[in-house]
């Protein structure tokens, strides 16, 4: 159903676990993209996964979820930002393994933005370091492809 990882000993870096402080991602993000990610639902899906030939398929797997796109229907809907229910911190809710597009756009049309997400959460405390906290678009723009300012 879900992982946690809590780490009580850290070295002072490396160590990289593939976990991302999801908090800290949306916290070094601009203003402008934050308001643009407020209220924008994404689709999690697993059926690309799973389901496909080639994912974590296995020949002796095939009877059931796993290998069987038609099995895999806990595809769902969620807010891109939520809110933690008792400190009421904001974080980040894309997976570069699920998070499959932006509810009424399409991959193709999702890509870019996601793509931004996943490479700004694998590295927040650079992106805030190097940018004074201000996320950047591939074009070099501070606003998404096709919006104006």
């Amino acid at each position: 159903m879900g992982s946690l990882l809590l780490a009580c000993e850290v070295p002072p870096h490396g160590g990289d676990t593939l976990f991302a402080n999801m908090a800290l991602a949306y916290e070094t993000l601009s203003t402008g993209l934050k308001k643009t990610l407020d209220g924008l639902p994404a689709v999690h899906s697993t059926a690309h996964v799973f389901g496909a030939q080639g994912g974590y398929a296995k020949a002796a797997d095939l009877g059931g979820r796993i290998g069987n796109a038609a099995a895999v229907t806990q595809d769902v809907v969620h807010p891109v930002v939520i809110r933690h229910p008792d400190t009421g911190r904001r974080t980040l809710y894309v997976n570069a393994a699920v998070t499959t597009h932006f509810e009424g756009r399409t991959a193709a049309e999702s890509a870019p933005l996601l793509k931004l997400l996943y490479e700004h959460a694998s590295k927040p405390e650079s992106a805030a370091a190097s940018s004074g906290n201000r996320a950047r678009w591939p074009s070099g723009t501070t606003a998404p492809p096709g919006t104006t300012r």
